[in-house]
């Protein structure tokens, strides 16, 4: 244990009320944060509190509370200076008739932590700026090199608002000797922080160790309050008020003793070795040419990186083909290894499904799907067609997802889409024309599982044909249930299979993968087993062609128009 900190205890022992002050901080600062964050979290609605109560109010009421505390605590610091500098017992007694002066402390002080406050939140911009290109760097450098999952966008705006949480903590941290020097050294409020950042540069070692011994009394008394927060709320509340306030009256006898030994006699009137710690001009007078030379580095690398990922600028790898087949084929190895390969390559899918009329029994072109994945620019279009009968009008909607942008087509052509927005993304979201655009993570919602249903399952029964320019897998009968997604997952007991059903694949021998496939779907579903009343049926035929293996582009629809600025940023956080 440190002498500092040893002395501290040594401080409570002797001047208890320290103890009961403390106490009265903790209370009332759990009054200032959790009202705060509850006001807060009503006033924006319970669906964005996570966000209120982990970013706004540590930042907003966190600094609400410091002004306030910092006043409050020249109660504790002059008792506890009494006992570390004059050796002498505090009683209540005692402490209460210095109210007076109390007083007129905390008003020097409001004025002190106000203007310090103000200087410390500027002094965190360029250290936010630094930390965050140093955490932008290396997270964009380890999604670009797979080491980190590349989808992230909740860890980008985590680390935005924690590198401004501890930029804020660190700027206070070198400014934090002002008030003993406004209490004990007869500083004057408005320039104690110039004094104390002096100090903070010449003694840059005792100011991070006085930062780790204080982060571990406050902190830990609200990392315990936290834990045993599951076991109740009342509990958790009492646990903080107890463990704060003997964390405050601890933080006061170490802030006072650490200072006190550390800047020359507090309690002289003699303030010039306070004054004149470090008369020195600073760094960006002294060297402005290699402060410039800093800026610029820093600035080039943020703005950089945020180009790198708005662009989803970087190496995309595209997987290997599942290879050449032969005679000893396995269909079902095969079909995985193709499935394997749509999960992470670029290509097109283009499906065609024709229907039945029911007066000429005629096939006719029903509807059907395009959808291209283009991995390398992650981006994913879908288009979705179809008919109201053999004469029908044809409709087309469809989708747009790119890194940062959903967007739909909700309706026809001359139909807006205004009435069909979702309040719940508020400016985030838009209409063009026909289109729905939302700002948000498109591409990373859609591209793990786009692949889903496009080809036959893996436990059919499947006959097997092999010449020199392609390899068909065909499944028949009952074994087409097991083929088709559709109706391997329902009870056959259920389905009963019409004339000429059947699940078609083609195979590249090449290659190794599939380029078309064909699936007549001409089945009876029934209710029950019994098969008695009849739940639906069908008789459709259906064409996919699978083209553009590891080439697929996709272009931005121009109906959307360019990126929103809301769009910008999910981009930049999604890489």
């Amino acid at each position: 244990m440190s002498s500092p900190l040893r002395r501290s205890f040594a401080c409570l022992r002797a001047a208890p009320v320290l103890v009961l002050f403390g106490t009265f901080l903790a209370s009332l600062e759990l009054v200032i944060i959790v009202g705060f964050g509850a006001v807060a979290a009503d006033a924006v609605g319970w669906r964005l509190e996570p966000y209120v109560l982990g970013i706004v109010t540590p930042l907003v009421a966190g600094s609400l509370w410091y002004v306030i505390s910092v006043p409050l605590l020249s109660a504790l610091y002059r008792p506890a200076r009494r006992v570390l500098v004059d050796g002498a017992s505090v009683g209540f007694r005692d402490s209460f008739a210095g109210g007076r002066a109390s007083a007129a402390d905390a008003v020097r002080l409001l004025v002190a932590v106000v203007v310090t406050l103000g200087v410390a939140f500027a002094l965190a911009i360029p250290v936010w700026f630094v930390l965050a290109t140093a955490g932008l760097v290396a997270l964009t450098g380890a999604s670009a090199l797979g080491v980190q999952e590349a989808a992230n966008p909740q860890l980008f705006w985590l680390g935005l608002a924690a590198t401004g949480l501890v930029s804020v903590h660190v700027a206070r941290l070198l400014l934090r000797p002002f008030d003993v020097l406004v209490l004990f050294a007869d500083e004057r409020p408005a320039r104690a922080w110039l004094t104390a950042a002096r100090y903070a540069r010449s003694n840059p070692r005792v100011i991070a160790r006085y930062g780790l011994v204080v982060v571990g009394l406050i902190g830990g008394a609200r990392l315990v309050a936290l834990l045993v927060s599951s076991v109740s709320g009342v509990v958790a509340v009492g646990t903080y008020v107890l463990l704060g306030g003997i964390a405050y009256a601890l933080f006061a006898a170490y802030h006072v003793g650490v200072f006190e030994s550390r800047i020359g006699s507090l309690g002289s009137t003699d303030t010039r070795s306070t004054r004149t710690i470090d008369g020195s001009l600073p760094p960006v007078i002294r060297n402005p040419v290699r402060v410039a030379v800093a800026i610029l580095l820093v600035t080039s690398l943020f703005a950089g990186t945020l180009t790198v990922r708005a662009a989803d600028a970087g190496p995309t790898v595209q997987p290997d083909e599942p290879g050449a087949v032969d005679g000893s084929v396995e269909p079902a190895a095969l079909i995985e290894a193709n499935e394997a390969y749509l999960a992470e390559a670029s290509v097109r899918v283009d499906n065609r499904v024709y229907d039945r009329d029911n007066e000429t029994d005629e096939r006719y072109h029903a509807g059907g799907a395009m959808t291209a994945v283009d991995r390398e620019n992650r981006q994913v279009r879908v288009a979705i067609h179809g008919t109201d009968g053999p004469s029908g009008e044809q409709t087309e909607l469809g989708g747009y997802f790119a890194s940062g942008t959903i967007a739909q087509r909700i309706a026809g052509d001359g139909v807006g889409a205004t009435d069909q927005q979702d309040e719940q993304f508020g400016p985030f979201q838009r209409t063009a024309g026909s289109w729905y655009v939302i700002a948000g993570s498109g591409y990373w919602t859609v591209a793990d599982d786009v692949h889903d249903g496009w080809l036959p399952g893996t436990d059919a029964d499947y006959d097997v044909t092999v010449d020199d320019d392609e390899v068909t897998f065909t499944a028949d009968g009952s074994a087409y249930l097991d083929a088709s997604p559709e109706f391997d997952s329902l009870d056959h007991d259920r389905i009963e299979p019409g004339d000429d059903v059947h699940q078609t694949v083609v195979v590249d021998p090449d290659t190794g993968l599939i380029t078309r496939m064909e699936e007549r779907r001409n089945v009876t579903v029934y209710r029950s087993a019994d098969r008695e009343e009849v739940e639906w049926e069908t008789d459709v035929l259906v064409e996919t062609e699978f083209a553009e293996h590891g080439t697929a582009t996709v272009d931005r629809p121009e109906e959307i128009g360019d990126r929103s600025i809301g769009e910008w940023l999910w981009a930049i956080a999604n890489y």
